[in-house]
């Protein structure tokens, strides 16, 4: 069952290198290429992993530097301060140094995803020295946990000859609290030589205290990035001022020794004989507009200030879409030629391509448009949100669009990468920008709420899943759906038969409904035709549902919609165990393993039904060990299967529990049917699997009780394992789950003594040999 019926295997965004990539990196950004074609050639990810250029007017910061590079044992180097103190340029001179140059990347708000944050990090560490390709593959896949993929990460740099160092730039703008969980596990276990070199605007929510303690950190803050008197002299002599040692202390103490500030104080100093610049301005104080007016705005002729205002609303710019921007020919040009004449244009990369305002710059230019001409930034940004979305960047599409005030053009922008955020496993991403969406938009457009509610059905968020089948449920929709489906009224109706709703009956009127509206050629016809042999199950019409399951793996193929594949393969090897042919269930387990395994989908719930009949096709076969491995993938997923979707969820539960008593494991099948009788309890409509679970419990009342085990987790203990890999303690814990930190440590404890350990760390280690969590190696 899939989300959106486009592809699997959609690669995730990198761009195009100024160095040769590693061989996996090239193959990764070929895959990208294919689906944007040109949009490589001003791709964003080359200005993010660039170091930047130094501006007209720079100085050498030989004894910031210095202290920087004294820091070298230090795991971290933390550099805060306001806009305008030179945090890039210091970085950037201490990064550029040819004999140990430092990976680079500038942090945007995309990287507010593990997956986008660790890919950026991964890419710029293979442009210094090619990482193992093993590091790419776990960055393709989907929903893998954290500690792992630092471990992989970690694992592929080591093998390297440089150090695993790098520079974030702009950290401020993480703020996604699972990033920051990831960057914490990175730095913790950096591995001897390594460092994070983290500049932003103020501190991160990370865990600084205990790095202070344990010495592990160098902070550079306002008192050191400020320029001295001998550095203030050499900026105004590069300014061409000629200024007596007496003027100089004066914008020196004026300025307090903020760079930006110095160069505003002197041209003031000049032109008024006075100085009254402060330590923390922004563009829009009355001091630093006028200078900005007069001294950059009034030297030049009117289109270029007119160019200046329009692309003040892009954060990063380049020729062609200043060009669309402005409404211009000649964008790369003027952009150059500023960078020239200002050093407050900056380059961002050594071909020039792509540059950006300093942050007081753009800040005065953006206050500026809002007076001059605030009718046409709404139309900026429509021009910006179409050059994003013609050059394959649909993230930055939607963020003009939203600055646009047209929710409209970000729903239907949105509606064709959903798919593939959800089968890229960016779904931190995808949430988010749902979220932008307000609730009069959601009605307006409900099949936004149809893709809101299916990801969080498959995910276990049921308070999100029930929150918006109720704004599906009163909602209607004219038109056709940019999410590929027939109809709104089509997509809504599997949506119903996953979540079960109207029990048997409803299941199958809403199946019949959905494979109608959907033709053979459409992405979804394999969903809808999965939707009507569920249906078709819970009415007790084994023949109906095999039809369906026949067609839906043929109509899959051709859609290469590799989770509806899995599934069906999956219900037909289980249909093939009830009637004894355990050769032909073998065969269909074989090809639903492939599949998920070459499309990375072992983590998605749907596949747990598909773990619990590859383990019961082992157990026939004798291979217990295969089984208990297919079973310990199963027990990860539990979390997720909730009464969000019923039928599902008991049918996979059941087939776990029945593979637990084969194997000798009564404990393990009495937890996990626990599980499958909370859900019936909650949706008892779902005929003939109800009395298959009462049957099983029957069963198992005659079976010995044993001394537990890791198969009888239950699932709120599940939830608090995936946290112990992880430098979090019980009340961190807690807080990422909403509940007491008292219930935290009675669950942990809880785990402990069902793995049979005795501490944490053991704990991990023995849940890691038992297949439920993933080595970090």
């Amino acid at each position: 069952m899939s989300l959106c019926g486009v592809p699997i295997g959609m690669a995730f965004a990198v761009g195009a290198q100024t160095t040769a990539p590693s061989r996996t990196a090239m193959q990764t950004i070929e895959a990208r290429e294919a689906a944007a074609s040109a949009a490589h050639r001003y791709d964003l990810q080359d200005a993010k992993l660039s170091v930047p250029q130094p501006g007209p007017g720079s100085i050498r910061r030989a004894g910031l530097i210095r202290q920087i590079q004294a820091a070298r044992d230090r795991r971290i180097v933390a550099i805060t301060a306001p806009p305008g103190y030179g945090k890039t340029t210091a970085l950037a001179q201490w990064a550029a140094n040819p004999r140990d140059p430092i990976p680079w990347v500038m942090v945007d708000d995309g990287d507010n995803d593990p997956m986008a944050l660790f890919t950026d990090v991964a890419v710029a560490l293979d442009r210094q020295a090619p990482l193992d390709p093993s590091v790419f593959d776990r960055l393709a896949r989907p929903s893998v946990p954290t500690h792992s993929l630092v471990g992989r990460l970690l694992s592929a740099a080591s093998e390297r000859p440089a150090p695993i160092r790098f520079i974030l730039d702009d950290a401020h703008r993480l703020t996604d609290r699972a990033c920051l969980e990831a960057l914490t596990e990175l730095i913790t276990r950096l591995p001897p030589g390594g460092q994070v070199a983290i500049a932003g605007r103020h501190e991160l929510d990370l865990p600084l205290a205990r790095w202070r303690s344990q010495g592990a950190i160098a902070e550079v803050g306002i008192d050191a990035l400020a320029f001295d008197l001998d550095e203030t002299t050499q900026v105004l002599r590069r300014l061409g001022l000629e200024l007596t040692i007496d003027q100089v202390k004066e914008i020196h103490q004026r300025s307090e020794g903020w760079p930006a500030g110095i160069y505003l104080a002197a041209i003031a100093f000049t032109n008024t004989g006075a100085t009254r610049a402060g330590p923390t301005p922004s563009g829009s104080d009355t001091y630093i507009a006028e200078y900005f007016e007069t001294e950059v705005l009034r030297p030049l002729d009117r289109e270029t200030v007119a160019f200046l205002r329009r692309t003040a609303t892009l954060e990063r710019l380049a020729g062609p879409i200043c060009d669309d921007v402005a409404d211009v020919t000649d964008g790369a040009s003027t952009l150059d030629r500023l960078a020239r004449i200002n050093h407050l244009v900056l380059p961002l990369d050594a071909k020039g391509v792509w540059y950006r305002y300093h942050t007081l710059l753009r800040q005065f230019l953006l206050a500026d448009l809002e007076r001059s001409e605030p009718r046409t930034i709404p139309e900026l940004h429509q021009r910006a949100s179409a050059w994003f979305e013609r050059h394959g960047q649909s993230e930055e599409a939607i963020d003009h669009a939203f600055a646009a005030d047209d929710a409209d053009r970000a729903a239907r922008i949105y509606g064709g990468i959903a798919g593939e955020l959800y089968y890229s496993g960016r779904t931190t991403t995808a949430l988010a920008i749902m979220d932008r969406f307000d609730r009069q938009q959601l009605h307006k457009d409900p099949w936004l709420a149809t893709i809101a509610a299916l990801f969080a059905t498959y995910f276990g968020d049921i308070e999100r899943a029930d929150r918006m089948d109720a704004v599906v449920s009163h909602s209607t929709y004219e038109g056709l759906p940019p999410d590929g489906s027939a109809s709104f009224e089509s997509m809504r109706a599997m949506l119903w038969v996953v979540r079960s709703r109207g029990g048997v009956a409803g299941m199958r009127t809403n199946a019949d409904a959905a494979v109608a509206a959907e033709p053979p050629a459409s992405l979804f016809r394999a969903f809808a035709l999965n939707c009507s042999a569920v249906a078709s199950l819970a009415a007790g019409d084994n023949s109906r549902a095999e039809t369906d399951l026949i067609e839906a793996i043929s109509a899959a193929e051709a859609a290469s919609a590799g989770e509806d594949e899995q599934f069906a393969l999956a219900l037909l090897a289980l249909m093939a165990m009830g009637s004894g042919d355990w050769a032909r269930a073998r065969s269909l387990m074989d090809a639903a393993d492939s599949i998920i395994e070459s499309s990375h989908l072992a983590l998605y719930p749907t596949t747990a039904l598909a773990a619990a009949a590859s383990a019961r096709v082992a157990i026939h076969q004798g291979d217990h060990a295969g089984a208990r491995n297919q079973l310990a993938r199963a027990t990860v997923l539990r979390p997720q299967l909730t009464y969000a979707m019923p039928w599902i969820s008991v049918k996979s539960l059941l087939e776990l529990a029945r593979a637990h008593l084969a194997l000798a494991d009564p404990d393990g099948a009495r937890a996990v049917l626990r599980q499958a009788e909370a859900i019936a309890i909650r949706r008892p409509d779902l005929g003939p699997i109800t009395e298959d679970v009462r049957a099983l419990r029957r069963q198992l009342l005659d079976q010995p009780i044993g001394a537990g085990g890791a198969s009888t987790l239950t699932t709120a203990e599940l939830k608090v394992l995936t946290f112990l890999p992880l430098h979090l303690s019980f009340k961190e814990i807690a807080d990422r789950l909403g509940v007491r930190q008292s219930t935290t440590k009675t669950q942990a404890l809880s785990v402990y003594g069902k793995l049979g350990a005795t501490s944490r760390s053991e704990a991990v280690a023995l849940a890691i040999a038992a297949g439920l969590l993933e080595s970090s190696m």
